[in-house]
């Protein structure tokens, strides 16, 4: 099984104040939209030309989002999934070096036309590159350098910024009538659970049955650990490696 990840990071200053509550609730629900878009992915959506999305790693958990980590299951949505082969922010502000110099124009067009792939083609292609990049499948999750990059056109020699090969996937930016990704797995730090479903029921976002659905659901999924839940994400996800292999 496949999956996708998001992580929470410390607030920046420059983006609209809100709680992670809210953060985790609307992600779990599928409310994208109402989450809104950082100035920083707005701005590189506009330099990539694509319309507003909801951003995930593919199998990979980044420590710079791990203050709290939710895992969805990557294939419950085929119809609606882009997949590229890097951060597509990364690659719109050029923290991902190419082989040779490119305009904004360049990027847009490289971006569209051969590194934004369909859900029925980006498995086997991120199967192949795993196989020729890595000694093993879990060299990927943990974040070990690969030995080469998708695409090549990507310069890997002096390249020490991992987004250059954590694989993406991304959703319109819409909120979703029912969710479109199960989730299957929030990993929370030591007593943030009673604080999630505190927030909740004094939110009024819900009715009372409403809310008690949301917080079965939560409670079926979220663990608190002890060790950060980025490192507790990623044990999860070396134990799904099935469809890298």
């Amino acid at each position: 099984m496949m999956v996708a990840t998001q992580g929470t990071r410390l607030p920046d200053p420059a983006d609209p104040p809100r709680s992670w509550m809210e953060v985790v609730y609307r992600r779990l629900e599928g409310q994208y939209r109402s989450l809104g878009l950082t100035a920083g992915t707005a701005s590189a959506e506009r330099a990539l030309g694509i319309p507003p999305q909801a951003y995930f790693y593919v199998h990979r958990v980044v420590p710079a989002f791990g203050e709290h980590v939710v895992a969805f299951m990557h294939n419950s949505v085929p119809d609606l999934r882009v997949v590229s082969p890097f951060d597509s922010g990364g690659f719109a502000r050029r923290h991902i070096p190419l082989r040779w110099p490119t305009t904004a124009r360049v990027r847009r067009w490289l971006f569209d036309r051969y590194y934004s792939y369909g859900a029925d083609r980006y498995l086997a292609l991120l199967r192949e590159w795993v196989s020729s990049a890595f000694d093993h499948a879990h060299d990927y999750v943990q974040g070990v350098r690969p030995v080469n990059v998708l695409p090549s056109v990507i310069k890997l020699a002096g390249c020490n910024d991992d987004r250059a090969w954590t694989w993406e996937t991304r959703l319109p930016l819409n909120d979703y009538a029912s969710a479109p990704l199960k989730p299957l797995k929030v990993y929370l730090a030591a007593g943030h659970m009673t604080l999630y479903t505190r927030w909740l029921r004094n939110s009024m976002l819900l009715d009372e049955a409403a809310t008690i659905a949301h917080l079965t659901l939560f409670h079926s999924v979220a663990e608190e650990v002890s060790d950060g839940p980025a490192r507790a994400m990623q044990r999860y996800l070396l134990g799904e490696l099935e469809d890298l292999n």
